[in-house]
């Protein structure tokens, strides 16, 4: 459990002082304003035993003596930070702070395993007073002082002197914190039409086997209008696609601020190829011409590879080191129907086409090796770990071909101002939709006038590009409840993990 500051603003005789109570919660970043009318029904202040109508100000020579609370709150004050700490609240109680000079004061010194990971690493409190130390972490062991461990604080009471704090802490996977977080289990069973339930706390299970995971590997995806799936990584924000078969974890870009409204890298578009008149070109990257098996030697990086590639170079290349080699974008060439592949002017589908329009099937499955594009693939190799989102992935989040999303939408079209991340523009997915005798066209998500549309385009069109990458499964997360708010946060370390 974390701890919620509300912010209290009291109007003074001369100044105004801001300070904070800190209060458990299930979420660490709301913040609520009380009034000063409020306050005033809540708080009274002493100076010497002697009432006032305001508090001093920090560094006038004060501190606090003792507090006490007619219906059972119980609350300590931090004198360093000028902090008033509630370890319990009860509804309509009212709390008197004595100020004094010349009481003694003792200092607890907290000395963290991990820097950073605490609220503070020193406070103050007065003869047999109680100071709290609070982290996102979790608390593993304590010593050197007396203490009480208890929902991601450590309560240190009864203080007589000067003490010193050994709290030893670790983080979570950030794996493990989607399940913790999420308890409820899904699964579907039906794709023809769009999903666009509010399913905050809930994981949806389905299975992935590909070139590295050659046997039915259970997923986790996010699907419908959750809210909890945002991640701050490498000075973006991401939203969580799904877990893939090697326990990595799939992100998709969305921008530089949560509520933007250009959700796509470098805000400006690209073709995905520049040629489009042979089949080939509906490749990430893709060989020569002539049938499927020349087409799939992958020698030639497609337009928006090259585009994602050099974004990469510029943007992400420090954070390789947090990424899967092992994790596989499905840019699915297979024909529809065996044998229809041509060069010529009679059209055919790729395989994409019938899941998204004909049998509502999607898949996380990539067993073609030349199609599963990864770091450690040879016949289809990244030259770093970051591709593209699938349409079978959009249709598993809540999006149906040639629909539009209905209020509240899915997830992948949104901002946390509940509009299109993308604004008016449409944005590539990886998936080969058909030849049509003189274009290649691959699947992509269309704009704010076709809310969450599932599409496709020729490749010659420019929209914007959403890349996807993968989190290995070792990454720990330092904190965050996966709101847009409250991002999930990654531990960084020069290893990485």
């Amino acid at each position: 459990m974390k701890y919620i500051k509300i912010s209290i603003v009291i109007l003074l005789v001369s100044f105004i002082s801001i300070f904070a109570y800190k209060l458990t919660t299930n979420n660490s970043n709301n913040k609520i304003s009380l009034t000063k009318e409020q306050m005033k029904e809540m708080l009274s202040y002493t100076i010497d035993g002697n009432k006032t109508s305001s508090m001093p100000s920090k560094g006038s020579g004060y501190k606090v003596k003792s507090i006490t609370c007619k219906n059972g709150s119980i609350l300590s004050w931090d004198n360093d930070n000028w902090l008033l700490e509630v370890e319990k609240l009860e509804s309509e109680d009212l709390c008197n702070i004595d100020f004094t000079t010349g009481i003694g004061s003792y200092t607890v010194t907290a000395v963290p395993s991990i820097a950073g990971s605490l609220d503070s690493t020193s406070k103050t409190t007065t003869e047999n007073g109680t100071v709290t130390f609070y982290t996102d972490a979790i608390i593993d062991s304590v010593s050197g002082c007396t203490n009480e461990i208890s929902d991601g604080k450590v309560i240190v009471k009864n203080v007589t002197s000067n003490t010193t704090c050994n709290i030893n802490v670790s983080y979570m996977k950030l794996y493990d914190k989607l399940l913790a977080d999420n308890p409820t289990r899904e699964t579907r069973n039906t794709y023809n039409a769009v999903f666009t339930n509010n399913t905050t706390g809930t994981l949806f299970t389905a299975t992935e086997k590909n070139v590295h995971n050659t046997t039915d590997t259970t997923v986790y995806y996010y699907a419908g209008n959750t809210t909890n799936n945002w991640v701050k990584f490498a000075g973006y924000y991401w939203r969580i696609i799904r877990t893939n078969a090697d326990g990595s974890i799939r992100l998709l870009y969305s921008g530089i601020s949560h509520d933007t409204t250009s959700g796509y890298i470098n805000s400006t578009t690209y073709a995905f190829n520049s040629s489009y008149n042979n089949p080939m070109y509906v490749g990430y990257m893709y060989g020569t011409s002539g049938s499927l098996v020349n087409n799939r030697k992958n020698t030639t990086n497609s337009t928006i590879k090259d585009k994602i590639d050099t974004w990469y170079t510029q943007n992400m290349t420090s954070y390789t080191k947090y990424l899967s080699t092992t994790a596989v974008y499905c840019n699915d060439r297979t024909e529809q129907t065996s044998g229809t592949y041509n060069t010529g002017k009679t059209s055919f589908y790729y395989a994409p086409h019938a899941r998204a329009y004909t049998n509502y099937a999607p898949t996380y499955d990539c067993t073609e090796t030349s199609d599963a594009f990864s770091g450690s693939n040879t016949s289809a190799k990244l030259t770093y770990p970051i591709a593209l989102m699938t349409s079978d992935e959009i249709m598993r989040a809540g999006g149906r071909a040639g629909a539009n999303l209905t209020s509240p939408y899915a997830w992948y079209y949104l901002n946390s101002a509940n509009g299109s991340i993308t604004g008016s523009q449409w944005w590539w997915l990886l998936s080969p939709r058909y030849w049509n005798g003189t274009n290649a066209s691959v699947f992509s998500v269309r704009d704010s006038s076709y809310p969450g549309y599932l599409d496709y385009d020729s490749v010659d069109c420019t929209h914007g590009v959403r890349p996807a990458v993968s989190l290995k499964s070792c990454v720990k997360t330092s904190g965050g409840d996966g709101s847009a708010s409250a991002p999930y946060t990654i531990v960084e370390t020069e290893t990485g993990c």
